[in-house]
């Protein structure tokens, strides 16, 4: 590519940064201005590099609910820098209203004065939660300091149905199709990704002036990208993008690799790059690689990035090694020896962190004023197979106002052993241990904890124990509980496990009554004088009748994970069209407004086909009317499922009551679907 001048009116010039966690160690009174010194650089390089906008990938905040201190900080630095008299000197060509959370872009916004557009998706750190579905990030898109895209609210636990509209940009001759994409747990979207028909790409279509082929095609997004779980599905693989992409951002993963790697798959000529985090949040080896922040310019159909390395990241230096290595040799019983080593290891670490950490940026050169170099982090992982500990807190004293985290320098390890689960739940050799990952390293430690929680809770209750709750849906809702602070996420599992309880079964007791589908062979003779037998009765032969349709119906669609695709199965072959294939349907429609699904198909959506049929045919699914022994007993059982649930106890009294397959009823959560294609 030639060289691109900066004054070119085409040439459209964006910054990419992700992951700034900003509120990260902010109880710690040494590294609390970590992540805001690290973003206000950001910040400043975009000044300083006159782009046009500025594109974060996910994870701003490093909490769901981040403090009032961490919120006022951030509304602070971006008024600073965003909010000025420069002209944007860029359009946006799609609608508005389908893009963005706030509706419309905020430098169009009369009553604001924007000359430095920030463009954000929302990560899995500060993702919606709650009844609304709102995060902090939700808050300054509202403000009007950054234009939040990529939002993609879902429903029920199956395969996700996405539809990506992307955000068409126009410079002069230079035109961006922007796609954006929010976290979503990884095992889902996985899954979306792998089932053809459920990710909808929305492509510009040829128009006058605007050829199909003038469009760069780049798309952010901010999940994992190779497998950090024992699930395969755990992660969105690069040959399952679609092969029109030019460029693809990766958020999520910390270790900031800079440089563009080809995309695996098919076609030529697509790239993907990860920025990395701003700021350590973790103790980990690939945070302690040097912080980038990226520049990307676009002209025509060309593109080429730049990397700056930030200078206000705290240094961080990572090293490992094992004692029974060590030349010359230690003995085990020689823990003198051992403490000596360790010092004189992390003294020399301390050294080269001085040695290769950028001098700060100074006052004058807009990144405020500089208290002097920043004492490094410190991480050394210890192998001490075959000797002792010695001990961490009274060792990290010396090195106190010499390292950031002088009492938790050192991490303890032993040589990894494989094991897999053998017959019985038992462990067996020959796999990879729950602390380790492909290559014989550990895990992160975050995704390390949202793991234990999903297995904890299977490996308690084990396949099939929950009859009325789902134990992915109730294991997602014990993360938001804890992890985001969502004192309703149990309360709304619960609630919403009901509501499809309480309409199946209405439905079922309606087709007995009725002589609807949903009785016949195999229903029990009522018992005479006891109207709850025989209201019970007809319940579960209704709901055993569908769940052996079901089963035979699913039995082929399973995948190698055991995950039950039968979510899919209400309209996926209706979606795609030409172009339809392993990266779902193609809109080629310019400025393309899709529509969500009307309200009335959407009202029988937690019904099966033979329930929605009794429904609209005898109206007793929602308010049983007629004055018989069965729909009156139909009442109170309805009635009965209404109570708040508020403990372990009533759960599972409830579930005793309703045999009712929670797999069956929570996969129908969304049976329409609206083809774009």
């Amino acid at each position: 590519m030639s060289a691109l001048e900066a004054g070119d009116p085409n040439l459209l010039r964006i910054l990419i940064s992700t992951d700034n966690h900003l509120g990260v160690w902010e109880k710690d009174e040494t590294r609390r201005d970590d992540s805001f010194r690290a973003f206000e650089e950001v910040l400043q390089l975009a000044v300083e590099k006159r782009v046009d906008m500025v594109l974060l990938g996910g994870d701003l905040f490093h909490e769901n609910k981040p403090s009032r201190s961490t919120l006022v900080k951030a509304i602070q630095l971006l008024s600073k820098y965003c909010l000025n008299d420069r002209p944007v000197r860029f359009r946006i060509l799609s609608d508005q209203s389908v893009n963005f959370v706030s509706g419309r872009v905020n430098f169009e916004n009369p009553n604001l004065n924007v000359g430095l557009p920030l463009f954000t998706i929302h990560g899995n750190h500060d993702d919606p939660s709650g009844q609304d579905s709102l995060s902090a990030v939700d808050i300054l898109s509202q403000t009007g300091l950054v234009n939040y895209f990529g939002k993609h609210p879902l429903v029920g636990s199956g395969a996700a149905r996405i539809t990506l509209s992307p955000v068409l940009i126009e410079k002069g001759s230079t035109r961006l199709c922007l796609y954006g994409l929010g976290n979503i747990r990884d095992e889902r979207l996985g899954r979306s990704f792998q089932t053809p028909g459920c990710v909808q790409w929305q492509r510009p279509a040829a128009s006058p002036g605007y050829p199909t082929d003038c469009w760069i095609n780049m798309f952010v997004l901010h999940q994992n990208r190779v497998q950090h779980t024992a699930f395969a599905k755990a992660c969105v693989r690069e040959e399952h993008l679609p092969p029109f992409l030019d460029l693809a951002v990766w958020g999520h993963e910390h270790e900031c690799r800079p440089d563009p790697v080809a995309i695996r798959g098919e076609g030529e000529g697509r790239y993907v790059v990860q920025p990395g985090s701003t700021v350590a949040t973790a103790l980990s080896e690939g945070e302690s690689r040097p912080k980038h922040s990226l520049l990307l310019e676009v002209k025509g159909t060309n593109f080429r990035l730049q990397k700056f390395r930030l200078r206000s990241v705290r240094p961080f230096e990572f090293e490992t090694v094992a004692l029974r290595d060590v030349n010359p040799a230690l003995k085990p019983e020689d823990t003198e020896g051992v403490t000596h080593f360790l010092t004189a290891k992390i003294q020399e670490m301390i050294t080269r962190a001085a040695t290769s950490a950028l001098p700060l940026p100074s006052a004058a050169d807009g990144g405020g004023a500089s208290d002097g170099p920043l004492i490094p982090l410190i991480r050394l992982r210890v192998d001490y197979t075959g000797f002792s500990t010695v001990n961490s807190q009274r060792l990290g004293q010396r090195f106190v106002g010499k390292v950031a985290n002088p009492h938790d320098m050192l991490q303890w390890s032993k040589a990894p052993t494989r094991k897999v689960k053998g017959e019985g739940g038992s462990e067996a050799p020959g796999t990879l241990g729950a602390y380790d990952d492909e290559e014989g390293g550990y895990l992160r430690p975050e995704a390390l904890d949202q793991s234990r929680i999903e297995d904890l809770i299977r490996q308690h209750l084990g396949p099939n124990a929950l009859e009325v709750l789902p134990d992915d849906e109730l294991a997602v809702a014990l993360h938001n509980f804890v992890e985001k602070d969502d004192k309703n996420a149990l309360q709304q599992c619960i609630e919403a496990a009901l509501e499809e309880t309480r309409n199946a079964a209405a439905a079922a007791v309606a087709a007995a009554a009725g002589g609807g589908p949903a009785a016949g062979k195999g229903a029990p003779a009522a018992v005479a004088g006891n109207e709850e037998d025989e209201l019970l009765g007809a319940v579960r032969a209704g709901v055993e009748r569908r769940k052996q349709q079901r089963q035979q119906r699913v039995q082929s669609q399973r995948d190698e994970d055991g995950v039950d695709l039968s979510a899919l199965e209400a309209g996926i072959t209706q979606g795609g069209g030409a172009g339809t294939g392993a990266y779902g349907g193609y809109v080629d429609e310019h400025m393309a407004d899709v529509r969500p699904p009307p309200p009335a198909a959407a009202a029988t959506s937690l019904l099966g086909p033979s329930q929605a049929a009794v429904a609209a045919t005898t109206g007793r699914v929602v308010s049983p009317r007629k004055t018989g022994s069965v729909t009156t007993s139909a009442a109170k059982f309805l009635n009965h499922l209404d109570i708040q649930v508020a403990s372990t106890c009533a759960v599972s009294a409830l579930c005793r009551l309703c045999t009712v397959p929670s797999a069956e009823y929570r996969t129908q959560s969304n049976p329409t679907h609206h083809s774009t294609a």
